[in-house]
């Protein structure tokens, strides 16, 4: 009389995580943040003399040119010779984003669909959702000014003490 096992596999899906790249381009090195579906972000853009570290809220991973520091960091870099440039897309929910761009090109902050904020200086996009585009007031790691555009939503955008400049864009 055998005995037959059955062993039944239940697959479980990997947590989602926003990835962070790095890809050379024009001598310098673009980084590219990409939030996972469904993923509310509260992320931190921390420029240095030689590399961009992400801080978040959720998990990332890092992928080409990037190193994990822990299990919500990340660190890009060196730059380029022509410098570093970052390129953000927050994704489909409310997200934070918190981006003191000096050292490194703010390329694009693209935020998602959802009811978005975002503070720092650079290029900062809204989204879908009733966003909040804040410029910071000057400091020591604060350099240039803010160009921030609003997308179809309810957005309010605030400018610094520079020369910001401020697009409502097609919302209200």
């Amino acid at each position: 009389m055998g005995i037959t096992v059955l062993c039944m596999l239940t697959l479980v899906p990997a947590a989602y995580a926003a990835t962070i790249s790095g890809a050379p381009a024009d001598g310098r090195l673009d980084v590219y943040f990409r939030a996972a579906p469904g993923e509310a972000n509260e992320l931190r853009i921390l420029p240095s003399e030689n590399s961009v570290r992400f801080a978040g809220s959720a998990p990332l991973v890092a992928g080409d040119h990037c190193m994990a520091v822990g299990a919500s960091s990340v660190r890009c870099g060196p730059p380029g010779p022509s410098g570093l440039a970052v390129y953000t897309r927050t994704g489909d929910t409310d997200d934070i984003v918190f981006a003191p761009i000096g050292g490194v090109v703010l390329g694009d902050v693209a935020l998602g669909s959802g009811d978005d904020t975002g503070l720092g200086t650079g290029r900062m996009r809204g989204g879908r959702g009733s966003d909040e585009l804040r410029a910071l007031k000057s400091g020591a790691r604060v350099k240039g000014g803010a160009l921030f555009r609003g997308g179809p939503g309810e957005d309010v955008l605030v400018g610094g003490p520079r020369r910001d400049l401020l697009d409502g864009g097609p919302g209200q």
